[in-house]
C-alpha cells in the first residue's frame, strides 16, 4: 500500500519490520605482509674463507671458477584489500518517496525497507534518516528499474489551494487479472513552453490494488508555481507476488455520509475482519462530486484499532472537498497482519 501526502492525507502507525545486513570483507594477512615488502630478494651463499694450505704457491694454478650469477628476484603477487563498505545515511525530503529513493542510490526498495525497519513505506516523515546499505559482497549488479505494469490513471482534478500550494487527485485503475502492489505516480508541474516547474511523487493509499479494483492518490505541492499545465504518470506498479505481512480479508458492512451546511462531509462506518488472522485494519475514504471526480480522500484506523476474526471496529472522519461539493463516498479496507 502507498500513500500520498495530501490536505486530506493522514498518516497511521507503521505495518511492517525487518532487519539490516551488512556485508564483511576478509583480509589476507599473508599476503597483506608479503606485499608490503614488495619483493624477496635470495642471497648467495657466501663463499668459505681459504685455508693456509690453499695460499701455498702452488705450480698449476687453480682453475678459475665461475663467477656467481647475481640471483633473480622473486617478484609475489600483492593483493589490494577491498575497502569496507561504509552505509550512507541519507535525510528524507520533502516529496520524497521510498522507490524514489531507492532508485537514487540504486538499491531495491524492499531491501531498504527492510534496512530500515519501515512499516509502511508510504509514512515517510521529512528529516527521517535512513540507512543506505551498501551492495553485499558478491551481489549480483542491480538491474535497472522495471517498467511498470500496464495500469491507468483516470478521473483526474487539480486545485489551487488557498494557501498558495496545488493538488492533484486522481485514481489508478488496475485493468489486470493479477493483483498489483507499489503503485505510485509522478505529477509534472509545467510552464507555458512544456518546461518543468516541479515534480512530485505518490502512492496510492491502497497498498494492494486487486484485479479490476482502483485506488485513489493525492500529490500535494506546498508552495507551487505559477503552472500552465500538468501531467500525470504512473512510475511504479509491480504484480503481487505474495502479500507477507498486508492482509486484504476486510469488509465494509456499512457507511453513512453526512453533509454540513459548511460544505465538509463526515463518513462513519464499520470495518469487519473477514479472515483468519488478527490484524490491524485501516479504512481509505474517498468522496466524489457528481461528475465521479475524486474531491477528498483520507486515510483512517479503526476503533478498536486491532481486530480478531470476525470482529468489527468503527471510524469516523471530517473532510472537506476540493472544489465541487461531495455527490457520494467509496470506503475501503486494508491492513497488516499480526498473526493467527
Amino acid at each position: 500500500m502507498s500513500g500520498a501526502p495530501g490536505p486530506e492525507t493522514e498518516r497511521h502507525r507503521g505495518r511492517r519490520d525487518a532487519l539490516q545486513r551488512a556485508p564483511t570483507v576478509v583480509l589476507c594477512l599473508a599476503l597483506a605482509l608479503l606485499g608490503a615488502c614488495g619483493h624477496v630478494w635470495t642471497l648467495p651463499t657466501d663463499a668459505p674463507i681459504p685455508s693456509a694450505a690453499a695460499i701455498a704457491p702452488s705450480p698449476t694454478p687453480p682453475a678459475p671458477t665461475d663467477t656467481p650469477r647475481p640471483p633473480q628476484p622473486v617478484w609475489l603477487p600483492t593483493r589490494t584489500p577491498a575497502p569496507t563498505p561504509t552505509p550512507v545515511i541519507y535525510v528524507v525530503q520533502k516529496g520524497d518517496t521510498l522507490i524514489g529513493i531507492a532508485r537514487q542510490f540504486g538499491v531495491s526498495a524492499t531491501v531498504l525497507q527492510t534496512a530500515n525497519g519501515i512499516v509502511d513505506p508510504r509514512r515517510l516523515q521529512i528529516g527521517q534518516e535512513l540507512l543506505i546499505p551498501p551492495p553485499e559482497q558478491g551481489a549480483a549488479p542491480v538491474l535497472p528499474t522495471p517498467t511498470p505494469v500496464a495500469v491507468r490513471v483516470e478521473r483526474l482534478s487539480a486545485h489551487a489551494l488557498p494557501t498558495g500550494g496545488f493538488c492533484v487527485l486522481g485514481e489508478v485503475v488496475n485493468p489486470l487479472p493479477q493483483a498489483v502492489e507499489r503503485v505510485a505516480v509522478e505529477v509534472t508541474l509545467l510552464d507555458g513552453a512544456g518546461g518543468v516547474l516541479a515534480q512530485e511523487q505518490a502512492a496510492t493509499l491502497l497498498e494492494v490494488l486487486p484485479a479490476g479494483e482502483s485506488a485513489a492518490f493525492a500529490v500535494l505541492f506546498p508552495d507551487a508555481p505559477t503552472l500552465a499545465n500538468y501531467r500525470v504518470a504512473v512510475v511504479s506498479a509491480d504484480v503481487l507476488q505474495h502479500l507477507g505481512h498486508l492482509y486484504l480479508d476486510f469488509g465494509v458492512p456499512s457507511h453513512e455520509l453526512r453533509t454540513a451546511r459548511n460544505g465538509s462531509v463526515e463518513v462513519a462506518g464499520t470495518v469487519r475482519n473477514e479472515g483468519a488472522a488478527i490484524a490491524r485494519p485501516f479504512a481509505v475514504v474517498t468522496c466524489y462530486d457528481a461528475d465521479g471526480l475524486p474531491v477528498a480522500v483520507r486515510e483512517v484506523p479503526t476503533d478498536p484499532p486491532v481486530l480478531g476474526p470476525g470482529e468489527q471496529g468503527e471510524f469516523r472522519v471530517s473532510l472537506t472537498p476540493l472544489g465541487a461539493a461531495v455527490d457520494r463516498c467509496r470506503v475501503q479496507a486494508q491492513g497488516e497482519s499480526l498473526g493467527e
